[in-house]
């Protein structure tokens, strides 16, 4: 084998997982999906955010798997707190109906994917191995969907969302918005709650328009 064919260092060890759910059979099942998947290794699992937040501030997992609806937390203010970290883990969230609202919402995030439970088996490996490419297995959204959701959000909040879906860094953003990066992040946090509000206690609110994956991520 050629040295170029050699695998990376950080493509042979497998990727540590954190999983997090607030129902305990969930997280059991969730966990032992990856018991025999290859190049994944679960090193965690939490029922709350504190619990979670503390686990990945000692086991630096590189990547975790969030539902969104767990009991009266959002998943998605984990997320923005797991990305927060340094280094932060890669964030895929789950849920029941991940219609635009929650799409848009799981990038202001941070989140690299968002999959439908009925697609846990199949597609969640996958999006973890996208995700150390570097890759979003993200729905796509339109220009139609962005803008619809723009709405939501206090005005000077509507260009930021354009700026994380088209995957600038949050200093690229801060720097581009006049903003610091603790003012930018409280700022994602309240776009979080705009955008997700009505549909975190109406899940069915979310089931939107049919969506379509994809590993790009970017405006369909």
């Amino acid at each position: 084998m050629s040295p170029a064919a050699l695998p990376s260092e950080s493509s042979a060890r497998p990727i540590g997982l954190l999983v997090v759910d607030d129902h305990p059979a969930v997280l059991s099942g969730l966990a032992d999906l990856f018991e025999g998947e290859p190049g994944i290794e679960v090193l965690a699992t939490a029922e709350r955010r504190d619990q979670a937040l503390d686990l990945a501030r000692r086991m630096r997992p590189e990547a975790a798997i969030v539902d969104f609806h767990m009991a009266s937390e959002n998943g998605l203010d984990l997320a923005l707190a797991l990305n927060a970290l340094e280094p932060p883990p890669s964030v895929v969230i789950y849920s029941a109906y991940p219609g635009p609202a929650l799409v848009a919402a799981a990038c202001v995030a941070g989140a690299c994917g968002v999959i439908a439970k009925h697609g846990l088996v199949h597609e969640l490996p996958d999006a973890l191995r996208a995700a150390r490419l570097g890759k979003r297995t993200m729905p796509t959204l339109s220009r139609t969907d962005l803008s619809a959701l723009s709405e939501r959000l206090d005005p000077e909040d509507a260009p930021l969302l354009w700026m994380l879906w088209r995957g600038l860094t949050r200093s690229e953003i801060a720097q581009s918005a006049g903003i610091d990066e603790p003012e930018l992040q409280r700022r994602r946090g309240r776009m979080i709650h705009a955008l997700t509000d009505r549909s975190h206690a109406t899940l069915s609110a979310m089931r939107g328009g049919a969506l379509h994956y994809s590993r790009r991520g970017g405006p369909g």
